[in-house]
């Protein structure tokens, strides 16, 4: 279980950075990127918050912000919805959250809270192997340019803590 945690934790980073290069053209505030791998990354100004519960919402608060949003549309290297929200938390630290879904097949999420230097990351899949199954609680609808996350559990990243926390919440772009 401790290696399977600490495998997701580098799969889950890895979505966070895999979106990087390319050019890019400015259309309605956002900005459109493609690079060699034909994905098309959307930016802008998000509304909305993502309310956390849970036993370690002492130490990563208890509402998330998102400031800045990158949505990432279906492409043969990703055949899913991806958003990465950017923000604070109520504790004033800062926050991303990488969320993926494409249907009923495959969702993820990687959350990482930092404070004084120090990450904190939460985690699930779906389909699920050998972490915390996301269940049906991730959606992402372009057409209506909504995410909504409905008791979604995430488990710490951290192989020695077991510690649940659960998001509801509804973004818009």
């Amino acid at each position: 279980m401790n290696l399977s945690r600490q495998m997701l934790g580098v799969y889950l980073i890895s979505l966070l950075f895999a979106c990087g290069g390319g050019t890019s053209s400015t259309v309605d505030n956002r900005t459109t990127e493609n690079n060699n791998n034909d994905i098309q990354t959307i930016e802008g100004t998000p509304s909305g918050t993502v309310i956390l519960s849970g036993p370690d919402t002492n130490i990563v608060g208890t509402i998330l912000t998102p400031t800045i949003y990158f949505l990432n549309l279906p492409s043969v290297v990703f055949p899913f919805n991806e958003i990465v929200l950017i923000g604070t938390n109520n504790l004033g630290d800062e926050f991303s959250l990488a969320i993926a879904h494409s249907g009923d097949e495959f969702s993820s999420i990687a959350m990482g809270v930092f404070r004084g230097g120090e990450g904190t990351g939460f985690g699930c899949t779906k389909p699920v192997t050998h972490f915390i199954n996301c269940d049906n609680g991730i959606s992402i609808d372009v057409d209506t340019r909504t995410v909504t996350l409905t008791n979604v559990p995430t488990l710490n990243t951290d192989p020695m803590v077991d510690n649940v926390l659960t998001l509801n919440g509804t973004i818009t772009w």
